[in-house]
């Protein structure tokens, strides 16, 4: 039974090999064109020395509305370093409530919540986001996408998998290879992306 074992471990690298690609891609041999190298998408800078949810929040709205006034429809998605959607959570106002609500219900903020126009959007915390960008290598990005522009191809089914056993069979080892093909197709609507960076996401403190 260790196969399946092994098999889960290979799916669970394969699927994060394939997001880090629809982040990051360079599109050259054979690689996925991310996220981040579409050209013509929405970039939003946030600069700041001493950096605050409070300050922060604008940026990441002016990412949503770009992408409505440039694309003329809304987007559906905000994808952060976790670190990122901890410093978000972690923050509290001067009546010590929490600025966003990291659960969904009645809340105690207007802040964390939106209309059904665009505004009040599901976050992925993705690991795979850089933690190392801007001059001090020490910001992460914010991406705000509409998720219907955003086309990615895979093959049905599971990774398929092959057992090798005789490859090395006088050392007595089993090979197992998981492979899947995908192809990713981000740049029709650029304007269906914003990325928010700058020096105001730096690592933040807790």
């Amino acid at each position: 039974g260790i196969d399946s074992l092994i098999m889960a471990d290979l799916q669970s690298a394969i699927a994060t090999a394939l997001d880090l690609g629809c982040i990051y891609g360079d599109g050259t041999s054979g690689a996925l064109l991310g996220l981040n190298n579409i050209t013509g998408k929405n970039a939003i800078t946030y600069t700041d020395a001493s950096p605050t949810v409070a300050e922060f929040y604008p940026k990441l709205m002016d990412a949503v509305q770009q992408i409505n006034s440039n694309r003329y429809a809304g987007p559906d998605l905000i994808l952060m370093h976790p670190r990122r959607a901890a410093w978000l959570f972690s923050a509290v106002g001067s009546d010590s409530r929490p600025i966003v609500l990291p659960t969904a219900g009645v809340p105690s903020n207007a802040m964390g919540t939106g209309p059904v126009t665009g505004y009040g959007l599901p976050v992925v915390a993705d690991a795979n986001i850089s933690t190392t960008g801007g001059a001090g290598s020490n910001e992460d990005s914010v991406f705000v996408v509409r998720r219907a522009d955003m086309l990615l191809f895979e093959s049905a089914g599971a990774p398929s998998m092959v057992r090798m056993d005789q490859t090395l069979g006088g050392q007595l080892t089993v090979k197992l290879v998981a492979y899947q093909y995908a192809a990713a197709v981000f740049g029709r609507y650029p304007a269906a992306i914003s990325k928010v960076s700058g020096t105001g996401l730096v690592a933040p403190s807790f």
